[in-house]
């Protein structure tokens, strides 16, 4: 069984759609969450936000967390 952890969830495409429903979901339930997307726009209550192109760059991991849910 997959024991749920209080380290912050990353969700790439949390800007729009789906990602930013699923965002929008987990922080209302209380989790962290860390959203990365092509916008600024993040969902509200996000821990942090990572602005960047999945197509195109490489997610900048440097300030991230070391554990991620």
């Amino acid at each position: 069984m997959l024991q749920m952890q209080n380290e912050p969830i990353l969700i790439v495409g949390a800007t729009h759609g789906i990602g930013r429903r699923l965002a929008e979901r987990l922080i209302s339930a209380g989790r962290s969450v860390i959203s990365a997307g092509r916008t600024v726009d993040a969902p509200q209550g996000v821990l942090k936000h990572v602005v960047f192109n999945a197509i195109e760059q490489v997610l900048p991991t440097a300030d991230l967390p070391d554990a991620l849910g």
